[in-house]
């Protein structure tokens, strides 16, 4: 199942790539495949991207293995997103997925926002895509075969992930930490003969965990 929340955000994080590796020169090409590496994509991943900021008239490139180049709209995306952090652009929601106070390696846009506070805040469409993929687990946790305090454990790191999301600055720290205790009870499983059932499905949301601590990132 394709998870629309994540899906946005890889496009987001590409096109703001492309952007800056090109400096914003629409005759500049970048190269894709190692931004998709750096991100932790598959060439799936990659390639739906590239499809859907190509269609936008974002980007450009004459095959998929081409290098891309950021078009004057995609420039315009950007610039209009920094400027604007709060603001939904033309093609995206408000691009200040996560504030933080001072320099931050992860995005350009994270650091076009000034905040208060030393702590990161998780908004917006990551904060939807965890919650997804939580909601997902834990509707199946009776399925796992787990031991009693390895469930209750996992149910608890689940529901300090969903306290988190109903206040108004969510704690990066403490939905880092979160999500890899789950992943790990989740790494766990995937050889218990009680979570059959679920061979296909663990995997997926290992990835998906993995994928949201890389956008968090951790």
């Amino acid at each position: 199942m394709v998870d629309i929340n994540q899906e946005r955000l890889n496009r987001l994080y590409l096109l703001e790539k492309i952007y800056d590796e090109s400096g914003g020169d629409e005759n500049c090409p970048v190269g894709t495949q190692h931004i998709a590496r750096e991100l932790g994509w598959d060439f799936n991943d990659l390639d739906r991207a590239m499809q859907y900021l190509k269609g936008d008239g974002l980007i450009s490139y004459k095959n998929f293995l081409d290098n891309a180049k950021i078009t004057h709209l995609g420039i315009k995306e950007i610039e209009n997103a920094r400027t604007n952090p709060d603001k939904p652009t033309e093609h995206f929601p408000p691009f200040n997925l996560i504030y933080v106070e001072g320099n931050v390696t992860n995005s350009q846009l994270q650091q076009a926002t000034s905040h208060s506070q030393q702590t990161l805040t998780v908004e917006a469409l990551l904060k939807d895509s965890i919650l997804q993929t939580l909601s997902e687990i834990k509707a199946s946790v009776n399925e796992l075969g787990l031991k009693d305090q390895i469930e209750n454990d996992l149910i608890g790191e689940i529901e300090t992930i969903e306290a988190q999301s109903k206040v108004s600055k969510s704690k990066k720290g403490v939905i880092t930490a979160s999500l890899e205790a789950i992943r790990s009870i989740l790494k766990g499983t995937v050889e218990k003969a009680g979570a059959a059932t679920l061979a296909a499905q663990l995997p997926h949301w290992i990835s998906q965990i993995s994928d949201h601590l890389k956008h968090l990132g951790h």
